[in-house]
């Protein structure tokens, strides 16, 4: 057991020989023995957030990705020393989590949200001195959140949205799949005045609604009655928030918002007193008063 954590882990793997790497949002990067005896310990960059970790195939070297930078870092599996961080040219937009190993070992894959040109791209690195690179693009809109490089040289990789594909070994997309659930979207959302009935749309379903009651327990497409349900007030003349943005620190009246941990802000509901205010992230759910002062915070799964 191992409390000295100050945020979520991110990632975690063994190696041939038991070893256990694990990677944390709060910065560190430890290494543990087969006894899970802590030998080794690396402090990062918090702000960068330390993605996932991969070992390499033979054990001796670790890939870790960050979820705020275009970056990817290999450390000795002996006692984390930094070895190299293979080339990355600067792209529109980037950030590159996932990491995984060829079975072979000869080529390193790193994937997120990582745009060189005009599409999201995989990118691989030839292992034997990470300077040479190629571009895989995918068709993914949404953040890569974990790669597999398979046996026959393909790829297969999940997203933030639930897209889950397989590239294989000449790049060619050979398995799509496309979840029908909405993310982060503006699509329709409304509830009751009693909150015992939710009503949503799909993304991905050309406009489709479902009605949900705790109540009768009953699931309804395109329902006809409509009547008592409200969508959230995100406006006021009382509370105005903004900054509702990738990276970005969200503000209530333009005083910014005190998080438990700095995190893309998705959504946001003004109470109908018009006296608070719901603020929701990847992983909390926030109550803040009209001035600001938090109320109470929740973790969310």
């Amino acid at each position: 057991e191992d409390r000295d954590y100050h945020s979520h882990i991110m990632g975690v793997d063994f190696n041939p020989e038991g070893r256990l790497v694990a990677s944390s949002l709060d910065g560190s990067l430890k290494l543990y023995n087969a006894d899970f005896k802590l030998f080794a310990e690396q402090h990062l960059s918090p702000e960068e957030r330390p993605g996932f970790v991969r070992f390499s195939p033979d054990g001796t070297s670790i890939a870790l990705g960050y979820w705020y930078a275009a970056r990817v870092d290999i450390f000795s599996a002996t006692d984390l020393a930094r070895l190299v961080s293979p080339d990355v040219p600067k792209a529109k937009v980037n950030n590159m989590p996932a990491v995984s190993w060829s079975p072979d070992g000869r080529f390193l894959y790193s994937a997120g949200y990582y745009v060189p040109e005009k599409d999201n791209a995989i990118v691989r690195w030839d292992a034997g001195d990470f300077k040479s690179y190629q571009y895989l693009p995918v068709k993914t809109k949404s953040t890569i959140r974990s790669i597999v490089a398979l046996q026959d040289g393909g790829i297969a990789y999940s997203a933030l949205n639930g897209d889950m594909n397989i590239l294989d070994a000449s790049g060619k997309e050979v398995y799509a799949k496309t979840p029908e659930l909405d993310h982060y979207s503006p699509r329709i959302f409304l509830i009751s005045l009693d909150a015992t009935v939710v009503m949503y749309g799909y993304k991905n379903r050309a406009g489709v609604t479902e009605k949900f009651s705790v109540e009768t327990k009953r699931l309804e497409s395109n329902p006809v009655l409509t009547s008592g349900m409200s969508p959230p007030i995100t406006q006021s003349e009382v509370i105005r928030i903004s900054d509702i943005q990738p990276k970005a620190i969200p503000k209530l009246n333009g005083k910014p918002l005190t998080l438990i941990e700095r995190q893309d802000t998705t959504c946001h509901a003004i109470a109908p007193d018009h006296q608070s205010v719901i603020v929701g992230t990847h992983w909390y759910l926030y109550r803040f008063d009209r001035d600001g002062k938090k109320i109470w915070h929740r973790v969310i799964p």
